[in-house]
């Protein structure tokens, strides 16, 4: 995923209902921290893996120096490893060997795997290193502190939201304006593509009126919202049983296919989308927040984003996190040290901010006048809306197969049937249905609550 990312938060949430693996499983055990020995005057060095992309994983980087800095004199030194390309192998691997974790994770949501760690026992809560060591958790804002059976396993540095990008030189070009009948409708967003669509004098598509790829991700994260929009979800409030092979399911998937062949404002040729936003090559673009500071940088780009819009009412935005884990280590000192350096990135977290469009997740940084400035603010107010208006949905996070609108496999393989013609649309959803069951036989989705 790009990484320019941003968030926001409030209320409480439930994601992907159900019952996780069971309380036992994860009552993880390790060495008690508040209590651990003091650390000897030997070093000891520390890794932390980063799975962020530019420039956030820079941030990171300088963030964790500073750190060094500060703590040069205890002999405790933190290295960085960079595993974004990597990081399934990586834990694939340790926990094969039984060892060879980092100390810390800083990265992306991380919901593909957390949920099959944590009830492994590798990932471990964080609540129990972190209280000794006097960290504040009241500092959250509401709806920013994803929890499983109570305990905060994931330090959430980076809530986010999914909103729609307009491309204004397009809008003046057609006569349109944002502040007079914006694309907050299905109705008014199809009205809006169609004007906006440019094609050649063959009728084929030189410029998208709304940003969708021919297969994979994106027709699936807009399927996904629309569906969530009526109401319904790719698993049910019980985390067993799917709630998506419904009339709701088909006109999620019908609405895809005819931004494709009815309206015909989506090139089903384009494979890139970020390269046809950056580049000015589409006009209406739904993506997660993280996407403003690279449109920011983005030279000769003149944008401005609205909230998702509604489906017959309902309005729905994918709400997810950048992550910090500590992962288990025999020597409890590992475990306090890695719970340390979380307390001071978070506590100094107001200069990893100040330069991107990431949203911070605690009220001290929110209220300062060093974030409030920054020119990404301007553009957060749809994922404040979705979160204060409570029309999130969560990612969400199984710990056997990764069940997402946004990058599943297994989702965009059936689907993809759907949008190439392939298959029916009754055929595809089928088709899903089987194949999301046979996952939730295995187990059923980790219930994380937000709150």
């Amino acid at each position: 995923m790009i990484t320019d990312t941003v968030t926001r938060r409030e209320a409480l949430l439930r994601i992907s209902a159900g019952v996780a693996a069971g309380a036992a499983a994860l009552q993880v055990g390790f060495p008690a921290v508040a209590n651990s020995a003091p650390l000897s005057a030997a070093s000891m060095t520390l890794q932390a893996w980063i799975s962020r992309g530019a420039p956030q994983s820079d941030l990171i980087v300088q963030q964790i120096q500073k750190y060094n800095a500060e703590v040069a004199a205890s002999g405790v030194q933190w290295q960085t490893l960079d595993v974004s390309d990597d990081i399934d192998a990586k834990l694939a691997a340790a926990a094969s060997a039984g060892s060879g974790f980092a100390d810390a994770y800083i990265g992306d949501d991380s919901l593909s795997w957390a949920s099959r760690y944590i009830q492994a026992g590798w990932v471990l809560p964080l609540n129990p290193i972190l209280q000794p060591l006097g960290f504040d958790w009241s500092d959250f804002a509401p709806g920013t502190r994803w929890q499983l059976n109570g305990q905060d396993y994931m330090l959430n540095y980076g809530p986010s939201g999914f909103l729609q990008y307009v491309n204004l030189d397009h809008l003046q070009a057609a006569g349109l304006d944002l502040t007079q009948n914006p694309p907050d409708s299905m109705e008014t967003l199809v009205e809006w593509a169609q004007k906006l669509t440019q094609r050649d004098d063959s009728g084929n598509i030189t410029r998208s009126g709304f940003l969708m790829t021919g297969t994979g991700l994106q027709p699936t994260v807009v399927w996904g919202h629309v569906l969530q929009s009526l109401g319904y979800s790719l698993v049910g409030a019980d985390g067993r049983s799917t709630n998506f092979n419904n009339d709701a399911g088909r006109q999620a998937a019908q609405f895809v296919l005819d931004l494709f062949n009815t309206y015909k404002v989506s090139d089903a040729n384009v494979s890139d989308r970020y390269k046809e936003w950056l580049t000015g090559n589409a006009s209406i673009f739904w993506s997660g927040d993280w996407v403003i500071g690279s449109s920011l940088q983005q030279q000769g780009l003149n944008f401005d984003v609205w909230k998702m819009p509604t489906f017959n009412g309902g309005r729905a935005s994918q709400a997810s996190l950048e992550s910090m884990m500590i992962f288990k280590q025999s020597d409890s000192n590992r475990i306090t040290e890695a719970g340390k350096l979380l307390k001071w990135f978070m506590a100094h977290s107001g200069d990893y901010y100040a330069t991107i469009g990431d949203i911070a997740p605690l009220n001290s940084v929110l209220n300062s006048s060093q974030y409030q400035n920054r020119p990404a603010n301007k553009y957060l107010w749809p994922v404040q809306d979705a979160y204060s208006n409570h029309y999130t949905f969560a990612q969400v996070s199984h710990p056997e197969q990764d069940l997402n609108y946004y990058g599943s496999p297994l989702v965009s393989r059936n689907l993809d049937n759907v949008w190439l013609g392939n298959a029916s649309i009754q055929d595809g959803l089928g088709a899903l249905e089987r194949d999301v069951q046979a996952v939730l036989a295995k187990a059923p989705l980790a219930s994380f609550t937000l709150t």
